[in-house]
């Protein structure tokens, strides 16, 4: 009897040694959270949190300044986001679905601007779109896919509006359209194909309105139909086949 009760109390002993220490590490870990410096900069390891408890996002500053890698969450709990902070200020940046499958991934020059390449996906994983930025503005080439990876869309950007010259490609990589962009309107000749390559189409715009001649083929890649405009009004139609 007199065994077991030196047993009982050496096991309490043990259990109150493993509980104090335990609450020791946990309060010396909350005295090293959420500090802030002498200027009251954020500094050390950060978990910010929303009303509800949940993590806002978490990481590590420098006196203010976001070092390492960042995790952010939706008010749910899910990751929403991932940067990873450089020491110029620069970042690199993941986007996330619900399901934390990769939306986007890019670099940013500066917090909130994105900078370089980017990369977009479904929510399948596969790539959807790559296109550049500049100034947190879409500034040359874009490339847009279909899901089993052929292309879709080639087109270029300058400061932030769609200038250059865009293709249209049908699933199977015929192409589909192509006409030049100026400022984000079509401008210029436009040409219109059917699935087999065949012309079905071509005109021009000007000041983003149909303008001049523009031409319908039948499907054989015959003229059956002529239209005029004037700015966006149709003047004359004139049918080319009897």
């Amino acid at each position: 009897m007199l065994e077991k009760n030196k047993i009982s109390i050496r096991n309490f002993l043990s259990l109150c040694v493993v509980l104090t220490v335990s609450i020791t590490l946990s309060a010396q870990q909350q005295d090293t959270l959420n500090q802030i410096d002498s200027d009251s900069n954020k500094h050390g390891y950060w978990i910010k949190k929303y009303p509800s408890g949940d993590k806002e996002y978490e990481g590590y500053f420098e006196h203010g300044k976001p070092i390492g890698k960042f995790s952010y969450y939706s008010g749910d709990g899910v990751k929403s986001a991932q940067m990873v902070f450089h020491e110029d200020g620069s970042a690199e940046g993941k986007l996330y679905y619900e399901n934390e499958q990769v939306a986007a991934e890019g670099p940013y020059s500066e917090p909130d601007i994105k900078s370089g390449k980017w990369t977009y996906y479904d929510r399948n994983g596969n790539v959807k779109m790559e296109v550049h930025y500049e100034n947190d503005k879409r500034n040359g080439d874009m490339t847009v896919y279909y899901a089993h990876g052929q292309i879709a869309r080639e087109t270029s950007f300058e400061d932030g509006l769609e200038t250059g010259y865009r293709k249209e490609y049908f699933p199977d990589g015929k192409i589909k359209m192509e006409g030049k962009y100026v400022d984000g309107n079509p401008d210029g000749l436009q040409k219109f194909y059917y699935p087999d390559g065949k012309l079905k189409e071509k005109g021009y715009y000007r000041d983003a309105v149909k303008d001049s001649m523009w031409v319908e083929y039948d499907e054989r890649g015959l003229p059956e139909l002529k239209k005029v405009y004037d700015l966006g009004k149709l003047l004359e139609t004139e049918k080319l086949q009897k």
